[in-house]
Order: C-alpha cells, then structure tokens, then sequence
C-alpha cells in the first residue's frame, strides 16, 4: 500500500520485451498482464505480454491434466486481485543475466490499480518468487534501496553486486525470523524491539512481531506505541492547526511554508543494532500546505507491526536469505567479507529502481496484514464427520435439486469422486445411496477439457490398489444449505476397484482439484477436523471461520506444513516428525525422513528401524501375555483373556521440533476383539517412502490446518466443542 510506488524493469520472453514491474517484497508470485486479458489490462506501461510472439514460451505442465496448469489467484487485502495461468518462459534481468524457464503468472482478469505497472515483481519469501526461482545464481542475496523522489535514482541488485551496492555491514546484520504469526503471507520478519522519538523510547512487547514490507507505505505500530509517538508529535506541532486525516494517517497539519522546529531523531532499536531515521521518514508532506505523522496505528492489536517503505526509503537494505539476515545500510563498520565460491555470480549491473507518487488516500494495495482468523470472511461452516465401518465420512449434496451423498474424508486425496449412473458391473452398488444421475440435475455439466472438448476422463489409484475410474464433470455442491459451491469440479465415478461401502470420497489434499483449493476464495484454505473415536462418538469438519471456533488452534504449538520435497506425486501433507518417545525411550526420527499425516490411513508407519524399537518396547512390556496372529498391517499382537491388561501404557509422544503432542492408549493400541490387542503401528514396507500418521494416533484431537500460512496445530480436549 503505497503513498507512490516502486518499479523495475525487466524484460520476458524470445526475442526480450521491457515490462515495468511494481517491486514487492510481500509478494510469491511474479506476474504480467498477458494477451486475452480483459479490459483490466489496458491501462498499463507496456502493451500486454503476447505468449505466441515468444519462442521459449510454454503453459506450466500439471500431472493431470497434462495440457497445463488450472488459473492462479492472487488476491490483495485491499480486494484487487489478479487471476491468470502459469506459464514458463525466459526472464532477462539484464543482458547477461538471464533465467531460462521462470515461472510467472500470465494475468487474464485483473482488478484494481497497480498504478499503470504491466504487474508485480514478487521478491518475498514464497518457493515461486524471484529470490527462490534464482538461488543456483545468486544464492538469496539481494538488495535495494528505494528512491526518495521520482528524480531520485533506486536500485535492486542480486548476487555479489548486492555487496557491492549494498554494502552490508557485518556488526550490524539483524536476523529474519520464521513467520510467527501465521498470517499466509510471505514476508520477510524482524525483531524490533524499540522506538527512540527524540529521548522518548518506547519498548516493543517481546510478543509483537514485525515485518519489512516495501509494497506498504506508511508504518503500522502497536497501538500502545503509536499513540505516545503521535502525543510528542503533537505536542511539538502545538502552535499549527490539525488539519482532515488521510487514511491511514490520523495526525495532519495545515502548515504554510516550512516549519519552524527541528524533527526529533527518530531511531529503530532492533536489539544491539539502531536504524536513524530521517526528517523525510518521520513526516510526509502530503502537499505545500498540509504534513502528517508518517506513521499508523495498527488496526488490530495481533497484527505484526509493519516497517513500510516510507522510513526506509534511501536506506540500502541488504537480504541474505540463506543465513537469514538482514542489514540497513551504514557506511561504517566492517564490511561483510563476500562469499566467494558461494555465490556464482551477481548481475553484473544494478536494476534502476524507479519511484512513481500516487496519493496517500488512494493506496494500491494497503495491507492490514490481518492475522489468519481475520482475513477469513464471514463464510464458514462445520459438518458431523461420523464413522462408517470404520470409515471417516461426511454428508454433503451435489445438483439441482440437491441430493445427499455419504464420501470417505481424506486428507491425502486430491479429486472428489461420487459414484454416477452407468457405473458398470456391481461395483458401484454398495453404496449408502443411490448413485447420482446426472440427467436429474439442472447444473451439471461434463467438464471440457482442451485436448477433448466432450469431455475428459480421470483414473485415481490409491495405495491399496483400489481405484475410481470416470469422468470429470461440474455441479453444484451443497456443504450446508447455507454453504454452496457452484460449479465444483469432481469425477463422476463409471468404474471402481476396491472396497468403497460408501457413495464416493470427499479429497481435501492440497491438491488444486481438491475442496480446499476450490473454495480458497470462500473459506481460505482454513479448515479443522476432530475424527470421532467410536461411531457413536461425535466429529466434525469445520471450514473458514468455524474452523477457528472448532479446534481452538494454540498459535504458540504450530507446526510447519512442509512442501511435498519427494515429488511423489501425492497431495498429502507433509509435517516434520523428529522424535518418537516411548515411555523413556525417545527415538530419533532421521532427518532425510519425511512424515505425512493422512486421515484415510489407518495404522501409523514408521520407519523399520524405529518401529522395530518401539515393537521391542511394546514386547517387554507384554512379557506375560501369549502372542497372537498378526491382523493386517500389525504384526505385534497378544492374546487378552478377559480383555484386559495390567498395566498402564507408557505415555507415547509424538515430537515436532519443540511441538510435543501426546497420544492416549486408544493411540498406541488398537483393540480388534475382546480377546486380542495390537500394537497400532507398523513398519514402512518400504524405508524410503514417508512415515505416516494414521488416523488411529489422531482420533479425537481437533486437527486445525491453515494452508496459506503452511501451519497444522494439534488441539487436545476431544471432539466436543
């Protein structure tokens, strides 16, 4: 949000086309206005990027389906957004600096204003942005310095010329911070710990985070601080009349000519190390006749505090994401010695940065960097999840008029499939009801693919060889009466192998096929669950808002979602298992293993070597007791006359980094009749697949997921609300 913008130029495409980009630290995803875009993207620099004119362009390839990747959304608190489809092509940084194959938007519907810029160049933390896109270059290091003033010159370099332009100094590099708050966005964190106004110094509460943010204006401050800072600011502006408040600012004065006082030396403590601001940083001249206090209140006492572009402007800030350190430029003190063979190479010219003045009541793209919970819309829901034959199921309908149909819950699935007419043979019979026939419904529609304009056909496989066969199709789908999404995509089911005793299954992976993705816009991709223990047991599945309400997420026991780094091919999600303890034996889980949790896994798996000690354990503990055959996946069972044992079950943790989350007995045994008791876990059948959490080990804990903000938090309490 901009009291003027940032830009830079660079070029896309064979041969190479300038587009003017607004620089954006808070941002993933690089995008360009692109042909076919709606009349949105006229009011542009550059006319809009033609794919076809580009010979090293190509439409980024999904697995399914093969023709190319389905749209991207990028929407902006502000409400502007831009929707397009990712595409590959060359991007040139300058003549020498070159990344074939970058992966940006092509925008097709823009909405709002960015200022004329043909789109947005995005330098956040996120996996899809410049900074990650370029790391085998430049290896994460960059800098910039925003210019003051239209005429001013700006620069945003990459590599070793980030030293050279920057000129980091090492007694004053002040650390990044993993994103504490886990607001879904992608910027770059910082401890600041106080704000010196003249002899005035006002602490920062360790509990408040704050981040960087060059795509803000004006700073955002507790509101503790902000009001002392604006009751000295208005003390010494006494003598000039308040004049109308611009949004955000709420301290403005009419003042002819020049004032007549010295601005107070306004410092930014982070920690040891001090940021001096100057005059322009303090106060914004917002025209010959009128100055405010260049800084805001936060809207909301749990958002991060913002450090905007205005009080850093003409400072060189250096970025080295690698060793997660920031500096504000200072020519005194030792410089930062290079990194040599680390880093490749830098381009081998500066990025002119150019500084475009809008007015400060029309910001571009004002972020209030709401906290997960409040950037959700009103628009949420819970359902009953119930057990089935042991199944996890939920009741949701699809068409017009809507009809109920029972689906398997699974987290590790992407595509949503019921079972339809014509399905053949008497596979689709065993159903909780009667299959959906599409001819009965007034909204459905066959989905069309590029490649078959009559219709396109899924195949999904599952680990345990079954499979749904079919085709894609759009309907509408009714979660609650009140919670409606028309024109889902899901697969209507001709052919299933496999024992589904229900009407099909509900995928809510992070696949862009699933329920999540598909109603991102509604609900955010914020969802919980709580898997009932018995089928006479209460759970539910709680989208938006409710999702909050639910599981009663603890911010300070978040656990990092992980991205899928064994590429295979699953939507699951992946977390960071490090530790198994077992009474007072606690087991390390090597690092290079990777962990998914799966609501439509039964049984746990654990590495071979891990699960081998825990079986152990488990055997010791069961000395007195015969054993049993093996029952499916578990193969250390006993035999339990009377059906009950004498001895208290160790306490069974599961460790995520500092994250502890304990299991209950019904987690570590699983009870397949009145006379025999399992070990409810099992050995991977194979060491380099993912260890999973099955659903025995997290029924009845509220399980709250926020995809934007890559977060999972394991509740305790049960599955009542």
């Amino acid at each position: 949000a901009l009291n003027g913008i940032f830009v830079v130029t660079m070029s896309f495409g064979t041969p190479s086309r300038d587009f003017t980009l607004l620089f954006d630290t808070g941002s993933d995803i690089t995008w360009i206005n692109c042909q076919s875009c709606s009349e949105t993207c006229n009011n542009t620099q550059h006319p809009v990027f033609d794919p076809s004119s580009s010979s090293t362009f190509s439409k980024a390839t999904c697995v399914d389906p093969p023709t190319g990747c389905d749209e991207y959304k990028t929407k902006y608190y502000d409400g502007s957004y831009s929707i397009g489809y990712f595409a590959n092509d060359t991007l040139t940084l300058t003549p020498n600096d070159v990344l074939p194959g970058f992966l940006f938007g092509c925008a097709q519907n823009v909405d709002g204003d960015f200022a004329g810029a043909d789109g947005v160049l995005g330098i956040g933390q996120g996996r899809r942005n410049l900074i990650a896109q370029s790391g085998t270059e430049y290896y994460s290091t960059f800098c910039y310095c925003l210019p003051a003033a239209e005429d001013s010159p700006g620069y945003f370099s990459l590599g070793i010329q980030a030293f050279d332009s920057c000129k980091p100094d090492a007694e004053r590099v002040i650390p990044l911070e993993v994103n504490p708050n886990q607001d879904g966005f992608t910027n770059y964190y910082v401890r600041l710990t106080a704000i010196s106004f003249g002899q005035l110094r006002f602490e920062i509460p360790s509990t408040q985070k704050t981040i960087i943010d060059t795509g803000t204006s004006i700073s955002r401050l507790p509101a503790s601080v902000y009001k002392e800072i604006r009751s000295a600011f208005r003390q010494l502006l006494a003598q000039y009349p308040l004049a109308s408040p611009i949004n955000p600012i709420d301290t403005c004065y009419t003042n002819e000519g020049d004032i007549s006082w010295t601005t107070p030396q306004v410092v930014l403590h982070f920690g040891s190390v001090e940021v001096n601001l100057d005059q322009s940083a303090v106060f914004s001249r917002e025209s010959d006749s009128r100055l405010c206090l260049a800084f805001a209140e936060s809207s909301d006492p749990t958002h991060p505090a913002i450090i905007g572009n205005q009080q850093h402007r003409e400072l060189r800030v250096f970025y080295d994401i690698d060793d997660a350190k920031i500096s504000f430029g200072s020519d005194r003190g030792q410089k930062l010695q290079r990194h040599g063979t680390r880093l490749s190479r830098g381009a081998d010219q500066e990025l002119p940065m150019t500084y475009y003045k809008s007015p400060l009541d029309e910001e571009l793209r004002a972020r209030s960097l709401k906290a997960a919970r409040h950037r959700l819309s009103e628009d949420s829901l819970e359902l009953p999840l119930k057990v089935v034959d042991g199944n996890f199921v939920v009741t949701v309908g699809f068409g017009t008029p809507s009809r109920d149909f029972t689906l398997l819950f699974d987290t590790g699935s992407d595509l949503t499939w019921i079972k339809c007419q014509s399905c053949s043979d008497q596979t689709c019979n065993n159903t909780q009801d009667p299959v959906f026939d599409p001819s009965s419904s007034s909204t459905f529609s066959n989905a069309t693919c590029v490649d078959s304009p009559s219709g396109c056909g899924y195949r999904v496989d599952y680990n345990d060889d079954s499979n749904s066969i079919g085709y894609y199709a759009n309907d509408t789908l009714a979660l609650t009466p009140n919670d409606v999404l028309p024109g889902f995509l899901f697969g209507c089911a001709q052919k299933i192998d496999g024992y589904f005793a229900v009407d099909g299954l509900l995928g809510v992976g992070q696949g862009k096929h699933s329920l999540i993705a598909q109603s991102d816009t509604k609900y955010y991709s914020t969802f919980c669950y709580c898997l009932p223990a018995a089928e006479d047991s209460p759970g539910y599945f709680s989208l938006g808002i409710q999702a909050f309400d639910s599981c009663q997420p603890d911010t300070n026991r978040m656990i990092p979602l992980e991205v899928n780094k064994n590429q295979d091919g699953l939507t699951d999600f992946y977390i960071g298992l490090t530790a198994i303890s077992f009474g007072q034996l606690r087991l390390e889980i090597p690092t290079s293993q990777k962990t998914i949790i799966d609501s439509g896994t039964i049984i746990s798996r654990l590495p071979p070597s891990v699960y081998t000690a825990i079986s152990s354990a488990f055997r010791l503990l069961m000395a007195q007791y015969p054993l049993s055959t093996p029952a499916g996946v578990m193969d250390t069972c006993y035999k339990i006359e009377g059906g009950i044992i004498s001895w208290t079950t160790p306490q069974v943790v599961l460790h995520f980094g500092s994250v502890d989350v304990n299991l209950d007995q019904s987690a570590v045994i699983s009870r397949e009749s009145d006379s025999r008791i399992c070990l409810a876990f099992a050995a991977n059948s194979d060491p380099s697949r993912p260890a999973i959490i099955g659903n025995q080990q997290h029924r009845e804990l509220p399980v709250f997921y926020d995809i934007g903000g890559a977060n999972i938090n394991f509740g305790n309490g049960g599955c009542s609300i």
